[in-house]
């Protein structure tokens, strides 16, 4: 005869072992699809941003390319007639800017950091040339949250003061890392710049949204 103490102890632990095995499926499964799912979004993420890159090169309004915007690079070549790679010789800037004065060009952008002293008379020879430039001259600027020392910003305050200045950082998409839009204004750390570009465009004139 069935020992009847057994009995009811089977009926009252089978149930909760199939709510145990129940949930362990449901748990394994929910995994699973989350996983798919999440793979299956980023694909199609990465696809619509393809599709959305080709359509802006192919449907964006055609602009001319301008030829009243010159970029001088600093190269080795140019390295080599200085006294010393980093920071760039500020004499030499100096002089950069006296000749660009003299052309009459618009507007200068230093897409450089002056955040440190170097030569004390080669930092003023520099100072000198902002200040006489005849029109708007911008330089980029970082503040604290971009790993620039409270010591490098507190400088460029002050050496910087009365010039231009822009934030210097590229946007990058945080999904694939390229970059698609530019910073207009800074709102991050504890400085309130707009960014190169966008404060090139409002030395010039330009509204800027």
């Amino acid at each position: 005869m069935p020992d009847s103490n057994a009995t009811r102890d089977e009926k009252t632990t089978s149930p909760l072992i199939r709510r145990v095995v129940a949930a362990l499926i449901i748990l394994s499964v929910s995994s699973v699809f989350g996983a798919y799912l999440a793979r299956s979004i980023s694909a199609v993420q990465s696809i619509e941003y393809w599709t959305r890159d080709i359509r802006a090169i192919l449907l964006s309004p055609w602009n001319e390319v301008r030829n009243d915007i010159v970029i001088l690079g600093i190269t080795e070549e140019t390295l080599n007639t200085l006294p010393y790679r980093s920071p760039v010789d500020r004499e030499f800037l100096a002089r950069l800017l006296n000749h660009l004065a003299k052309q009459n060009v618009r507007a200068v952008v230093f897409d450089m950091l002056f955040d440190r002293p170097t030569e004390a008379k080669k930092d003023a020879a520099f100072r000198q040339a902002l200040e006489a430039f005849p029109g708007p001259v911008v330089v980029s600027f970082g503040d604290v949250s971009d790993a620039i020392t409270q010591t490098q910003h507190e400088f460029m305050g002050v050496y910087l003061d009365g010039v231009g200045k822009g934030y210097a950082n590229l946007v990058f998409d945080t999904n694939d890392a390229t970059v698609r839009w530019i910073n207009t204004h800074h709102e991050q750390g504890k400085s309130d710049h707009m960014g190169l570009a966008a404060e090139t465009a409002k030395a010039l004139g330009v509204d800027v949204p």
